[in-house]
């Protein structure tokens, strides 16, 4: 808020405040006692134009009228000498010049506004408009009536504010507006008037904008506000665009392009729908904001929207509203998080068509409502470096998706990730999508699966590069009363994956509903081959009362077979123990579950620190009774590749191999199944392989785990 300085007024007259010195010529006596001298470069000035008020030392000089020609082109000035105690200023009510031309004019004091111009498409309305503010002693220069607003018909110049533009209204009403650079060395402030307060709106063109201090939203709609019909060169703005609690309060607009914007500290929003935006309809060149793009309570708010390409995008802090391109988008880079806001789209970066690499300092946080913490590309996305943790959100009472996600229908470059992937109760929370190829994916921490679907998940469309994950990767649990839980803590590949490394270990959640089930849980899948497998710790599935949740890991086989290879899965090495797991090679995901289409499959050497528990590995088969490998049920997937043999390179097991307990499952049963196995180790010792008419023969210290080969 602001408080305007009070003018005492007493009385009006003519003659003598205004004292005509020569045609050219007048002086008066402010009201603090300060000589005024106005000065006109063409014309011949009458006391007749001027109409003044006495008040305090002086007089205030409410208004100049030109409208009646004369002074067309002329160039206006206001020069002061100041007195003992008199402030150097000369704050002028309105000039009205309506239908015709002015050159330069100069005030130094304030303008309440100004009139001026016949919308000629050769010579401005006004060349320039030279003040020390506007509208900061509101109507009080006026008598207390009358308006801060200003009638430019054609184009104006230049605009030079040496302090601040308070409630004011300048807008071009013809048909040839434009307006050339602004300049305003304070703020911009919508003040405690209803609409368009505070606004400079051009019908055309706008060149350079430079505020010093701030772009201050007030309480009324479209207050606070830039508004070009045409193109704006420029925005500089030294301090912050803050919104207000009116609609559309604090912004600027453009239906052309806008150049580079560079904002000093925040753009924040208040309560008002739309408050403290950026919004154009054509292209952005660049976007650098030194603090933060707030969002607030209300729709779009703390938003910057392009329907065209935007360039760079720098935020020195953190971003809680949001980034819209329709088009393209340059490298988007935030020193601090992005953080889901209480609006849906609140944190989020959009765009149509292709992004550049996005970087982001610490954490991206999905929020309570949809697309929050969202990071989303229409086309190609070049790559995505997060400093902290990709974070789901949760629901609030409602459906709530896309919270904590990063998405793109196109191609996806490397993705690098500090600390976690975590996902939440959310729909399609903790996400990473690529419609298209994923580089590689690089998580610092753990990938986490929340209970919501689509939670802690990393998906392709296409070819997946290297994913590695520091610590565990975790699928998400369901309780007595929970229904179906999809997808969590997954990794999902259309074609192949280059390798996966994981620094822990791969645990699934415990299943405890009588009425859902978990699917794809803390499993990884490949439409074509997984290059190959380390894990550092354990395979950990999960067993209850109510069902299994075992860890798989699938993959179909090689994009284009070999004359005699296809090999599904290269080299697995696990650290530890595996635990109610399946390795399937030959199978694809079919509305998340898996089923085996390629009876060529093959896998390379596996290798096993600790012992195999109640856990398959099968190349190239099926069983008519799945998942129960191992048995007499085992045979080929359909009719393979005369010339490839599905087979097992080698196996070795550190441990001890163990089905279940009689106690557990007398009826259960496991097995490592191929058409052909290499050397197979247990505890250092070397197992015999049967032939493939000897049928399944029992190893380890229960009598459910078998080496089958089949035909």
């Amino acid at each position: 808020m602001y408080s305007p300085l009070h003018i005492e007024r007493l009385e009006a007259r003519i003659a003598p405040a205004i004292v005509i010195v020569n045609a050219h010529t007048a002086t008066y006596t402010d009201i603090d006692g300060d000589h005024v001298t106005i000065k006109v470069s063409l014309g011949t000035l009458l006391v007749g134009d001027f109409t003044a008020v006495a008040s305090g030392l002086g007089d205030q000089l409410e208004t100049i009228n030109f409208s009646g020609g004369g002074f067309d082109g002329a160039n206006l000035t206001f020069s002061v000498a100041k007195v003992a105690g008199g402030d150097g200023l000369a704050n002028i009510g309105y000039i009205n010049s309506a239908g015709h031309d002015l050159g330069t004019v100069t005030i130094k004091g304030d303008l309440g506004g100004v009139s001026a111009g016949r919308d000629s498409t050769l010579i401005p309305a006004i060349k320039s408009l030279n003040v020390r503010s506007m509208g900061r002693l509101d109507l009080d220069t006026q008598g207390g009536s009358g308006s801060l607003e200003s009638d430019i018909s054609g184009a104006l110049g230049a605009l030079n504010v040496k302090a601040d533009i308070v409630d004011a209204y300048i807008v071009d009403t013809g048909t040839n507006g434009k307006i050339g650079a602004i300049t305003i060395g304070g703020s911009l402030i919508g003040g405690p008037g209803g609409f368009n307060s505070g606004i400079i709106r051009s019908s055309g063109d706008i060149g350079t904008v430079k505020i010093g201090h701030d772009l201050q939203g007030g309480l009324g709609s479209d207050s606070g506000e830039i508004q070009s019909g045409g193109k704006i060169a420029s925005v500089t703005i030294g301090g912050s665009i803050n919104g207000g609690a009116g609609v559309s309060s604090g912004g600027i607009f453009s239906t052309g392009d806008i150049g580079p914007i560079k904002i000093g500290h925040d753009v924040q929003s208040d309560s008002g729908q739309d408050s403290a935006f950026i919004f154009t309809s054509g292209k952005i060149a660049s976007i650098t904001i030194g603090g933060s793009l707030v969002g607030g309570d209300n729709f779009a708010s703390g938003r910057i929207s392009s329907g065209g390409d935007m360039g760079a995008v720098k935020i020195g802090h953190d971003v809680s509203g949001d980034i819209n391109s329709g088009a393209k988008l340059g490298s988007v880079s935030i020193g601090g998080s992005l953080l889901g806001g209480p609006t849906n789209a609140g944190g989020a970066i959009f765009s149509a068509r292709d992004m550049g690499a996005v970087k982001i300092g610490h954490d991206v946080q999905g929020g309570l409502n949809n697309q929050t913490g969202l990071i989303s590309c229409g086309g190609n996305l070049a790559g995505v470096s997060i400093g902290g943790s990709l974070v789901g959100g949760s629901l609030n009472g409602g459906s709530v998706n896309d919270s904590g996600e990063i998405s793109s229908t196109g191609n996806m470059g490397a993705i690098t990730i500090g600390h976690n992937v975590q996902g939440g109760s959310a729909g399609a929370s903790g996400f990473i999508q690529s419609g298209g190829k994923l580089a590689g994916v690089t998580i610092g921490g753990s990938l986490i699966g929340g209970s919501g679907d689509s939670s802690g998940e990393i998906y392709s469309g296409g070819d997946m590069g290297v994913v590695k994950i520091g610590h565990d990767i975790k699928g998400g649990s369901i309780g007595f009363s929970t229904g179906t839980l999809t997808a969590s803590g997954y990794i999902d590949s259309l074609g192949k994956i280059t390798s996966v490394t994981v620094g822990g270990s791969i645990i699934s959640g415990s299943d405890y509903s009588t009425s859902g089930s978990l699917i794809s849980n803390a499993s990884i899948r490949a439409g074509d081959n997984i290059g190959s497998l380390s894990v550092k710790g354990s395979l950990i599935g999960n067993t209850t009362s109510n069902g299994a949740s075992p860890v798989i890991i699938s993959a179909r086989g090689q994009a284009v077979q070999g004359s005699t290879t296809d090999l599904a899965i290269g080299a697995i090495s696990i650290g530890h123990r595996v635990e109610y797991a399946q390795i399937l090679a030959g199978y694809v995901t079919s509305g998340f579950t898996v089923h085996g289409v390629n009876a060529d499959a093959q896998i390379g050497a596996v290798q096993v620190g600790g012992d195999w528990v109640a856990s398959d590995l099968v190349a190239g088969a099926s069983n008519s009774v799945p998942p129960s490998f191992g048995d007499t049920n085992d045979a080929q997937i359909g009719v393979g590749n005369p010339d490839i043999f599905s087979k097992i390179a080698r196996i070795t097991i550190g441990g001890e191999v163990f089905g279940t307990p009689d106690s557990v499952s007398t009826t259960d049963h496991f097995g490592f199944v191929a058409e052909a196995i290499g050397a197979v180790k247990i505890g250092g010792i070397g197992i015999a392989i049967p032939t493939s008419v000897a049928g399944p023969k029992i190893i380890g210290e229960t009598d459910d785990m078998t080496i089958h080969i089949i035909t």
